[in-house]
């Protein structure tokens, strides 16, 4: 996983991770975070800031960061700012590239800034059915989520075509807690990461199917167990 050269990025530490190509709504009110949302979107500003997960047990590991942040995160460009009352906005941002942080910075700001440096973007050896099968156990847990809530089936965006940015999608619904969601974003590649979503896709639609009695199509398990 190579490094790009460094650069000083605006921090917005959340408890969410955002994966590169997807969304991310935030609403902002705290001071320092509008005081951040009106420098990167100013005349000549970035119009981006890097988006990292708070992990309160990263500062004992690696205290030269001075807080406690995962050191690696996604650049969230901003796409949309719809101020409120008070003050605050609602900002619709979108990933668009991974960094590693490697030092806080002094700064007069009072928001967080960073110097990183940019990861390169790998396919890796992907198995040819591993896209398909994956895809096929992310709709078929999403079909068994709105039968078992009684809801109903939303339009869903298509998949993308392009392995690595499927990967990260499909990293982005799979059910998981914000610790493992982060090892997701911190795979070396896209074949690392689909695999990765695939175990975890498999595991969830056994334990529906066994616990709820739902069935799931044959289709879909003939695909997802398919070796490869």
């Amino acid at each position: 996983m190579a490094d790009a050269a460094h650069e000083v990025i605006p921090i917005f530490p959340l408890g969410h991770v955002l994966m590169p190509g997807c969304t991310l709504p935030l609403h902002i009110f705290e001071t320092r975070y509008r005081t951040l949302l009106a420098d990167v979107t100013a005349e000549g500003g970035p119009g981006h800031f890097g988006v990292v997960v708070i992990t309160p047990e990263r500062a004992a590991a690696e205290p030269e960061l001075a807080a406690d942040y995962e050191p690696i995160g996604t650049l969230a460009r901003v796409l949309e700012v719809h101020p409120g009352p008070g003050g605050t906005s609602a900002v619709l941002t979108g990933g668009t590239r991974r960094f590693r942080v490697h030092r806080i910075v002094d700064s007069p700001a009072p928001y967080l800034e960073a110097e990183v440096s940019y990861l390169e973007e790998v396919a890796g050896t992907i198995p040819p059915n591993l896209p398909d099968a994956t895809k096929a156990l992310a709709t078929e847990y999403s079909r068994l989520i709105t039968v078992l809530t009684g809801g109903e089936a939303g339009s869903r965006d298509p998949y993308p075509d392009d392995d690595i940015l499927l990967s990260y999608r499909l990293a982005s619904e799979v059910p998981l807690p914000t610790e493992d969601r982060q090892q997701l974003l911190e795979d070396e590649d896209a074949a690392i990461r689909l695999l990765h979503v695939r175990q975890v896709m498999r595991r969830e639609v056994a334990l529906l199917r066994h616990t709820r009695t739902i069935a799931v199509s044959p289709a879909v398990l003939q695909i997802a167990l398919r070796p490869g």
